[in-house]
């Protein structure tokens, strides 16, 4: 396996900068598939790239990355050109800024901080300007994610002393409680294509399971019901599990006994592996592509993590990186032509951006600090 890749977490020693949330989980669905040790050992790679990346691609572009850098001493969000000019920063405090996510028109960015002393739910213009925060409770909220329409924030809260599923309007009104089991109820919120249902993990029935509810928290359903541990990786804004249509959703489970990458209908019917592999497949990171019609993955099948690319059949496997160190935490630009990523391929981590073909590789960030949870904005 190559170098471990630090990754940028909130709720974690950002000090050390290396990615225990990620790693654990792994290491949790390895040793769940294989019964055995979850203190899989991590070998070292100080190998740096090569090669100089290939030239930028042609076509000029005015879309926008966010990003979390710990080049200032601690965790903060900015913005940069998907070319990697013009990066601007956010936030400037010293908390800890973690989970953010782009506002459906990408005017604004929704994240955590514990700047207050514990994690609240903010938003802010994509310039810096209006910072707002949404909740203000001495428990954790986390993991927000907008609704299509831009009208509401679903997060996560132990608030009652337990996990569970919540629903803010964008100017901070309306708190609604939608999930209250005494299990816990886990991971990112994800709203539907149609913003008419959610979709979250949960531990109620003995097992971390994929979970559906109607957006008023109405009629829950177990869409994963069965044997191994069943998940959508969280690691990044472009990991929502469904399908753009609103028709599939794409999750990751070791029910076969090892980590693979699943389809399956939206009301949990026809549960299909489309990776079928002796490695780890996306465990860091899935993605769908816009028009719905390709799957972005991290695997380490090669001995390293890479990011490979997959038609919805799982057909036409394509590795697009190819390079020592670690490539996870896979996000398509939106309009389907690049895929923005985490690397240590230099001995940093880094973002960088790949043509869905494999060319075009860009380092867009170049810093000496750790940068990384990159969301592309969506198109103007």
């Amino acid at each position: 396996m190559g170098r471990t890749l630090p990754v940028l977490r909130g709720r974690i020693d950002m000090g050390r900068l290396f990615a225990p949330l990620a790693l654990a989980l792994a290491a949790a669905l390895l040793a769940s598939a294989c019964g055995g040790n979850s203190d899989a050992p991590v070998s070292s790679d100080d190998d740096a790239l090569s090669a100089v990346p290939s030239e930028r691609p042609a076509e000029a572009t005015d879309s926008r990355i966010a990003f979390r850098s710990n080049r200032t001493g601690t965790s903060e969000i900015y913005v940069i050109d998907s070319d990697g000019q013009n990066v601007n920063r956010l936030t400037d405090d010293l908390g800890l800024e973690a989970d953010l996510m782009w506002s459906p028109d990408g005017e604004q960015i929704a994240f955590a901080s514990d700047r207050d002393g514990n994690y609240e739910i903010y938003v802010i213009g994509a310039d810096g300007s209006g910072l707002l925060r949404l909740t203000d409770h001495p428990a954790s909220d986390y993991f927000a994610g907008w609704s299509p329409d831009g009208r509401r924030i679903a997060f996560r809260s132990n608030r009652d002393d337990n996990d569970d599923i919540y629903v803010v309007n964008a100017d901070g009104s309306g708190l609604t409680r939608l999930t209250d089991d005494p299990a816990k109820d886990v991971g990112q919120p994800w709203w539907s294509p149609d913003g008419e249902r959610l979709l979250w993990l949960s531990e109620r029935d003995g097992e971390r399971d994929i979970f559906v509810m109607n957006a008023d928290g109405s009629n829950e359903i177990n869409l994963t019901d069965r044997a191994g541990l069943d998940t959508v990786p969280s690691w990044t804004p472009e990991g929502n599990p469904w399908s753009p249509d609103g028709e599939r959703i794409a999750f990751v489970s070791n029910r076969d006994g090892n980590t693979e990458v699943y389809l399956m209908n939206v009301d949990g019917s026809d549960h299909v592996n489309l990776t079928n592999n002796p490695g780890q497949d996306g465990v860091l990171g899935i993605a769908w592509s816009p028009d719905g019609e390709r799957i972005a993955f991290s695997t380490d099948r090669d001995g390293n993590h890479e990011i490979y690319l997959m038609n919805t059949d799982g057909s036409s496997l394509l590795n697009l990186t190819m390079a020592p160190g670690d490539d996870q935490f896979p996000g398509w630009s939106p309009d389907g032509n690049r895929i923005v990523f985490v690397s240590s391929r230099s001995g940093n981590a880094e973002v960088y951006a790949v043509n869905a073909d494999g060319t075009g590789l860009t380092n867009i960030t170049n810093d000496p600090f750790a940068d990384g949870y990159p969301t592309w904005s969506p198109l103007p």
